[in-house]
């Protein structure tokens, strides 16, 4: 997807369909899109469309943010009134088009351009007021703007301001945010990459009620410091918001106009801590509608009280803007397009006439016509001044205060001709668009008719009026100079910005390649010069890129050459050199550039200064070589001559940092008390250390991991196998050395078998053989052990097996197979004692049975025999009683009755 035409112009061209819309106009160009004027045929309107840049287009984390976000301001538009409204969302083959209302009204940052003095408060205060409401719903939404500046705010007639560009601010992320916006009213938590909410918005929003009630020229007088050089006036304006030590002077005391409680809430907006704000938009809106409502404004004592208009009725949230406010000024405006001299006549009116009518009471007193024309001549010297000094917005207002004079002064008729020629001079310092070049040319035209018309009635200025048009001769040739300069330094970053380096060093050449004044040649260089860091960094990545597959594929020797050749092209040999981290060395630089003339300054002598510098330069060289403690040594001496904040922090940071090198050593080398000891040292030295935090914490679980092993070890010897599993398990969670997994095998291993011990003693074979192989599993080396165990456990099953099929047979009276049994039993056990008794006491008990049969039948002979028999077994059948005795004395009484 590309932002480029086929005939090298950046955008598309007119005349271009996008979904139903007609390009007619390119409007606007800038990093992240570009705006044209379009024309919808089926409802007979204009609409503004914003085509968003390509590689913000590619992005789907960005796409999703920005449909979901363009769907919220969409509903907003429709129900705030000081949002602009979003018609829809088009996306086909030119890219990515957010299609919005048509504003025919001015931006907030052209009215504050070509107003030469402070905006009326009455005006400002409405203003201020809808924006804030407008801004409470989008915050209310969960939106944040980012980048409120008076060239995002559309005022329409009615004072009826809106808001613009949130279709791109508002879906960046803050870091992309704080690059494309404007860093002159960006709040300090814009800077510093933490997470930001509506005050940010609301710091930006005072900054420009200040400037707007301010005024521009008193506005840059105020912060001089700081706009004297456009080229770096962003950077100056980072450190000024993010320096909380200083603060904008209270309006009331640059502009006395301001009402004192204005004044304070402007201030309170600018808080430099978000903590020190309004805590939100609402209650910015009640404190305005406290201080300036009707009830507010009658309740206090002064004398005169400002009109004021009841619009609506009052609401507590200033979600809405039907309020109590402060009644529009009496200079609208206008509906239609101005020239650039109309609209500075038109944004000044209150305060010319107030001049004029003051100038005029003044003539009107005088009794002399000389002393009116010295002072319209005193006036235009003034005026001439200005112009002379290049301040050509205070010329073209003075001037157009003198040419309201009488044309029978000469002052007045050459203010005439010189009043539109400043204000095109001032134009052409500030024109982007279309139309502001075409307001610029229409100025030098008039003032080229002007000075012809003077030409003609008035003999003594012809030589005057000639110098005149030539000078808007060579004008309007430096105006179309001028134009293209722009218009090619801005397509080419853009091409620059969107990755395109060959085609924005062709535009920079080819159509930059006359002669030039050497501001412009120096703006040609500078972006010439951070393209090329662009090219040579991506050649860096492509490079490291190569080595990365190379190394993927285990060929080292290439990868290695890519690397080399990554690190040879790589400034400064870091790889690779973030983009960004270009314009954050200069500010480096600048600042430790600033920060050396300011101490050089204060050494006592040119001497001192020198061993200063020459201490800092070797610090420079040390810290190029990589030698820290050379670094440390000649910062030190640095110190010791001129003492700085800067330098303080430098040595700490070098000193924090030596002594975790040097803690690192002594882990390497076992000496870990020590090493705790030097990381504690060098968190004194730089709190921030994160690497010194994170080797005391990897230290203390050392430390933790030592102990559990040392108590698992000690429980080992105590045949406390689940205690000290628990131990080495906790010790195993902490990374670190020697592993644990050997001891905590051998404690679920011994957990097991002993498992398989009890569940054996218990008889429960079946699973003592299971608990065995999960010792199995646990410790595969013990396998012998585990098969020895299960084929033990699996004879004693068999062994027990038979004994009970014996004792079964036995209750059965099957004395022969319960004998068998037994005898079995006796092959499968270690020891035979127990089958040998059961044996036994299968012999005693069948004989006792069949000795006492016997005995029924009186058959003592046979009677006998079995009962000795079964005495013989009784010992071995571990029987003891005197049963057997009472039977064999029986039956041997019988026999001796029989024998006689």
């Amino acid at each position: 997807m590309s932002n480029s035409s086929d005939n090298g112009q950046v955008g598309l061209p007119i005349g271009t369909t996008i979904g139903k819309y007609e390009i007619v106009e390119r409007r606007a160009i800038g990093g992240q899109a570009i705006v044209y004027k379009g024309y919808d045929s089926l409802l007979d309107r204009h609409v503004a469309i914003k085509q968003i840049s390509s590689h913000l287009a590619e992005n789907e984390k960005f796409l999703e943010r920005f449909r979901r976000e363009a769907r919220i301001l969409a509903r907003l538009g429709a129900q705030q009134p000081a949002i602009v409204t979003i018609h829809e969302l088009v996306a086909e083959q030119h890219g990515l088009f957010i299609v919005m209302e048509f504003l025919n009204g001015h931006s907030l940052e052209t009215i504050i351009r070509e107003t030469a003095g402070p905006s009326e408060p009455k005006a400002a205060l409405q203003i201020l007021w809808r924006l804030a409401a407008a801004l409470h719903d989008v915050h209310q939404a969960g939106i944040i703007h980012r980048d409120i500046k008076p060239a995002n705010i559309i005022v329409e007639d009615g004072l009826r301001p809106k808001i613009t560009d949130f279709g791109v601010a508002a879906s960046l992320s803050a870091q992309t945010s704080m690059l494309l916006g404007t860093t002159k009213y960006m709040a300090p938590e814009m800077f510093e990459g933490a997470d930001i909410d509506g005050r940010a918005d609301m710091y930006s929003l005072g900054m420009v009620a200040y400037e707007l009630l301010a005024g521009r020229p008193k506005f840059n007088e105020v912060f001089a410091d700081l706009v004297r050089d456009p080229h770096s006036e962003a950077m100056r304006w980072m450190k000024w918001h993010g320096n909380m030590s200083v603060s904008a002077p209270p309006l009331g005391e640059i502009s006395p106009g301001v009402p004192a409680p204005l004044s304070d809430i402007v201030m309170k907006m600018l808080a430099k801590n978000p903590n020190d704000r309004f805590a939100n938009m609402e209650a910015l809106g009640r404190a305005i509608k406290q201080t300036f409502s009707p009830k507010a404004r009658a309740a206090e004592a002064a004398p005169v009280a400002p009109r004021l208009q009841q619009v609506a009725s009052a609401v507590s949230s200033p979600s809405s803007t039907d309020l109590e406010l402060i009644i529009p000024p009496t200079a609208e405006i206008p509906r239609q397009k101005l020239s650039l001299k109309t609209k500075i006549i038109a944004a000044s009116a209150a305060f010319v006439l107030l001049i004029v009518t003051a100038v005029a009471l003044m003539i009107s007193n005088s009794s002399s016509q000389d002393q009116a024309r010295r002072e319209v001549l005193a006036a235009y010297r003034s005026a001439d001044d200005h112009y002379k000094a290049a301040r050509f917005a205070e010329a073209a207002h003075e001037f157009e205060l003198v040419a309201a004079k009488p044309r029978s002064f000469e002052a007045a008729a050459k203010a005439s001709v010189m009043a539109p020629l400043a204000a095109a001079r001032a134009g052409l310092l500030t024109a982007q668009s279309d139309e502001d070049w075409d307001n610029v040319a229409t100025l030098a035209s008039k003032a080229r008719e002007n000075a012809k018309e003077i030409q003609a009635s008035r003999k003594n200025l012809v030589e005057w009026c000639s110098g005149i048009i030539d000078e808007t001769e060579r004008f309007e040739t430096e105006r179309t100079l001028e134009r293209k300069f722009r218009m090619t330094i801005a397509e080419a970053r853009y091409d620059y910005e969107q990755g395109r380096f060959t085609e924005a060093q062709t535009r920079l050449e080819q159509q930059l390649a006359g002669a030039m004044p050497p501001d412009k040649i120096e703006m040609k260089h500078a972006l010439w010069h951070e393209i090329e860091l662009a090219i040579l960094n991506q050649r860096v990545l492509q490079a490291v890129s190569t080595g990365d597959e190379l190394a993927s594929r285990q060929d080292f020797a290439g990868a290695s050459a890519a690397y080399e050749r990554a690190i040879n092209m790589a400034p400064s040999n870091k790889l690779p050199p973030p983009r960004t981290m270009t314009q954050k060395a200069q500010e480096i630089e600048a600042a430790i550039q600033q920060t050396k003339a300011a101490i050089g300054q204060k050494a006592p002598d040119l001497a001192g200064r020198q061993k200063y510098f020459e201490a800092i330069a070797r610090a420079d060289a040390a810290s190029d070589a990589g030698d820290r403690r050379a670094e440390l040594s000649a910062l030190t001496d640095a110190a010791g001559i001129v003492a700085s904040d800067a330098l303080t922090q430098r040595i700490a940071m070098l000193q924090s940092q030596l002594a975790f090198e040097q803690g690192q050593q002594a882990v390497d080398q076992g000496d870990l008390a020590n090493a705790r000891r030097l990381f504690a040292k060098a968190l004194e030295h730089n709190p921030d250390n994160q690497q010194a935090t994170e080797q005391i914490a990897l230290l203390d679980m050392s430390e933790r991991r030592r102990t559990l092993v040392a108590e698992g070890d000690s429980l080992v010897l105590q045949d406390k196998l689940a205690e000290a599993l628990e131990k080495f398990s906790q010790a195993a969670a902490i990374v670190g050395e020697p592993p644990m997994d050997e001891r905590v095998s051998q404690c679920r291993f011994g957990l097991l078998i002993a498992e398989g011990d009890r569940l054996r003693k218990e008889n429960k074979h079946r699973e003592a053989i299971e608990a065995y192989e999960k010792a199995r599993e646990v410790r595969p080396s013990e396998g012998d052990l585990i098969t020895a165990r299960q084929a033990a456990t699996t004879l004693e099953e068999e062994y027990q097996g038979l004994l009970r099929k014996g004792d079964e047979h036995l209750a059965a009276r099957h004395y022969g197979k319960a004998r068998e049994a037994y005898a079995q039993a006796r092959t499968k056990a270690e020891s035979p004692e127990l089958a040998n008794k059961k044996i036994a006491f299968s012999i005693y008990q069948e004989n006792l049975e069949n000795g006492k049969e016997y005995i029924q039948l009186k058959n003592w002979n046979a009677a006998m025999a079995h009962l000795k028999t079964a005495k013989s077994k009784q010992r071995d059948a571990g029987i003891d009683n005197s049963e057997i005795d009472e039977l064999i004395a029986q039956v041997e009484q019988q026999l001796n009755d029989s024998s006689e």
